[in-house]
Formats: C-alpha cells, structure tokens, sequence
C-alpha cells in the first residue's frame, strides 16, 4: 500500500534538516543563516480557469475565482502521469475538477463525461459530493494506505448538510478512480472546519487533519476575547475514529495584530514536519486581505516555531495572477537534486473575485535554510546520541565551491573525541545532495555527542547520520 496512485515520502529520522533551527546550539562569528523561498517557474500559472465552469469570463484569458485555489497532485503509476485534483467556483456553485500533465508543467483537462454543466458532459467535472452534503469546501486528495478500505484515494471535505444535527462538518470521501467519489455520512468532525487540509503521517502511519477548532472559537468567544483563525489537528488510523481537535497554532505577540492563520498543510520531512503556514492579514470584515505561505517545523506535531524570521516562503507576486494570495496543499516531487512545488494563487485578495491558477517552481532539496559563510566558521549541534557502540556514519547536504569546503569533528564534553578531530577530517567539496565524511583513523563510540561542522566558503543544508536528538533517544 498504496498502489495505482502515490505521493512521495520524506519523512527520515536519520536526515537533519537545519529548517530546524534549533539543531544548532553555538556558531561562530561570521556564520550566516540564509532562507530560501521557492524559485517560481517564469511560465506560471500551469493550470488556468479557463472554462466555463471554472467561472471563465469571454473578457478575461484567466478565469474569476474568489477562494483561495484549492487543488492536489498525485502520481498514477498506471498511467504514468500526474493528476491535479482542484476546486473551482461556478455561477452555477463549486465543482472539482481533473488535470492531468506527463511532466507536471504542461497540463489538459480529459473530457470525464460524469456530471452535466449546462445540458453537456463534456467537461473535466469529477463526481464529487452527494445528498445530503450540499456544498463543497475542498481540502486535500491521499492515497489509500489502509488494506481494509476498498479505495485507492481519500480525500477531505468540508460541507453543510441537509440535517437538523448534523449540518455541517469535515467528512472523509473514498474513490477507486479519482473521479467517483463516495462519502461518509455523518461528518467525522462535526461543526469543525472550514479550511480543512487531509495528510498522510508516515511517521505515525495515521491520517490528519488540520482545520480550525470549533471548540477553540467557542472559548474565546465565552471568554470575551476576539476569536482568531488559527490552526487545530487531528489525528486517524482508520479514517472514521478521530482524535479531539487539538489547537497547536495561533498568531502571538511578534505578529501584527491583522493576522490571522488561514490555513497549513503538513509535510513529513526529514526528523520532523514542516508546515506550510497560510497566513491572512485581514480587514475589518473579517474576510478581505492578502494570504502568502510562510514555514513551520515541528517534531511532534504539536510543539510548533516559525522559521526563517517568518519571510514568505511562497511571496505573493509583485503583480499578476498570485500577487493577492498564495497557497501549498500537495506533497512536492524529487527532480535530481530538486524539489518540485506546486501551489495555488490568484491575484486579488480573500473573497475578492480575481484571476486564478496553479503554479509550480522548484528548490534544491532539503534547501529550505543552510548555514555558511565566506570566511572559516563553525556551528555546534544539539547533542545526539550513538548507540551500540558503532563508528558514525555522517553524510553531508553542502555546497562549498571556489576553494570551499565542509570538514566536521564529533565532540564529547565538548572536546573532539580522539579520531574525530577536525584535522582527521577529510575537507568534503563541492554541490553535494548527499556526500559522505570520512575519517582517517575512525573509531567505535556511543553516547551523547555534539556535531561541529567547520565552513570555509561554504554552506550545509542537512546532514545524516546513524544517530538521534539525545532527547528522543
């Protein structure tokens, strides 16, 4: 499991990528820490509304969409292509739709022949929703990892229903194609949502989901004290049982007081997660104001901190079809040493009808943030624990050109292990995804240690090795 369709796994407690930050404990002078936001495709967007039902307009080359653009990408093995499921909104209401792309950057829309708009078939509409659900509020496209579901996908959505107790709430949807769906009833989540985001925890080999909490707004609002958007998660083994809605992030002190968390979608990355934040700089309706994605790592999901100095990670454009919101909700892809993305803009802000789309762009991988510097400098783990009495095993993310290089020592109150010295180290160079350390004289050792990586013209993105944080020892 899964089978015919499938997302990419990153998730590796051995891979320490220093989008953590709080992997290093001391660095040197004149050690710099750089973030990296994604590097946008120039053709962007690779997906447009451009049809009818996706509220296309004769006057305009791009469609008018309000919400912020909804979609997912999965590979189907059988076909070998990607699959884009996507959220438009219609005069007639809201529809998911199909693209389908052998490269991930040139896109069609297969004629489906399932749901009639305006007296034909011929459209790329999926049979989504049924009675007694009514409305559609899109949130992520999974693969079934679960034997006992007869399903290849699932997917998340949140909907108002035709009910006296149960008439709104997050609800899961199973399909064997993609394009037939079937849902649960009654919601699984019940009152929660809306903003909903549905994952795969391969750490935890269990569902989540992320919205916000109904509960977290009751309190607030019991209280007296202006309720914010924010996010909660939960968490399934078997896509029916969920976990309370637990809150894990909300704005604090350091933010403006306009801002607001709209929605986040979480990756397994590397030792943790990172979350792929969409923050909202809201009016006074409470519904106007621009949305871009900024990053969050956790590892545990629930004990969550902002990275790079909170900078966007997807900026709004300067003009243009994302200039009024940004948005990330699929798993990206490996292309040689790069990730590939894909995310959703459009260009006026929340509830402002705009052009719309999907775009893509890419970053090299595990290249989030990277410590370097020009000159010579080091920076000091946190401690990690070896056990078993082994010799380390360190492989290195960098890129140390021009006379650059990487070398490391592995420190014991804090003191270079004999063997391990920085002059027993190998100088490592080059643009390395995943290059090793070699020592002249290694030696078997355990306990807790320190990593000190000494830089010259160099920066490091991640390292690996056969150890663990000493504190998730």
């Amino acid at each position: 499991m899964p089978g015919r369709f499938i997302q990419e796994d990153f998730a590796d407690k051995e891979n320490f990528v220093f989008i953590d930050e709080k992997l290093v404990e001391e660095t040197s002078e004149g050690i710099k820490k750089k973030f990296y936001t994604l590097e946008k495709y120039e053709k962007n967007p690779v997906i447009k509304t451009d049809r009818p039902w996706e509220s296309y307009l004769s006057d305009f080359d791009i469609g008018y969409v309000l919400d912020p653009f909804y979609s997912s990408i999965l590979y189907d093995t059988e076909r070998n292509i990607y699959v884009c499921w996507y959220q438009v909104h219609s005069t007639t209401g809201s529809y998911i739709c199909l693209a389908e792309s052998e490269d991930g950057i040139n896109w069609i829309k297969p004629e489906l022949n399932r749901v009639v708009y305006r007296g034909s078939s011929k459209n790329n509409i999926v049979r989504f929703i049924e009675y007694p659900a009514l409305s559609i509020d899109f949130g992520s496209v999974v693969p079934n990892y679960l034997k006992e579901i007869d399903a290849k996908l699932v997917c998340s959505n949140r909907s108002r229903f035709d009910d006296r107790l149960y008439f709104m709430g997050i609800t899961v949807g199973f399909s064997k194609d993609g394009i037939e769906w079937n849902f649960h009833f009654p919601p699984l989540l019940p009152y929660d949502g809306d903003a909903n985001c549905l994952m795969w925890d391969s750490m935890e080999k269990c569902y989540l989901i992320t919205t916000r909490s109904y509960q977290h707004y009751n309190i607030y609002k019991r209280l007296k004290m202006k309720p914010k958007r924010h996010i909660a998660i939960s968490k399934s083994r078997d896509l029916i049982h969920w976990t309370p809605m637990t809150t894990v992030l909300e704005p604090d002190e350091e933010d403006p007081e306009i801002r607001e968390f709209y929605k986040m979608y979480i990756l397994p990355y590397g030792h943790g997660y990172i979350g792929f934040l969409q923050i909202f700089d809201v009016d006074p309706s409470l519904s106007k104001g621009p949305l871009e994605v900024q990053l969050v790592f956790s590892r545990d999901l629930f004990n969550w901190y902002r990275v790079g100095n909170r900078k966007a990670f997807i900026p709004r454009g300067e003009s243009g079809w994302d200039a009024g919101m940004t948005l990330m909700t699929s798993v990206p892809v490996t292309t040689g040493k790069r990730l590939r993305f894909w995310y959703g803009g459009k260009e006026g802000e929340h509830w402002i009808a705009s052009k719309g789309g999907i775009g893509t762009g890419q970053i090299r991988k595990d290249g989030f943030i990277s410590w370097g510097t020009e000159r010579e400098g080091y920076i000091i783990t946190v401690p990690f624990y070896i056990s078993k009495l082994s010799i380390p095993e360190i492989f290195l993310n960098i890129k140390a050109l021009q006379q650059g290089y990487v070398q490391v020592e592995i420190l014991k109150d804090n003191k270079p292990i004999p063997g391990y010295e920085k002059e027993n180290c190998i100088p490592v160079s080059g643009d390395h995804i995943l290059t090793p350390v070699k020592f002249q004289n290694p030696i078997r050792i355990d306990g807790n240690v320190r990593l000190k990586f000494w830089l010259r013209n160099a920066e490091i993105f991640s390292f690996k090795g056969n150890f663990t944080i000493s504190s998730e020892k």
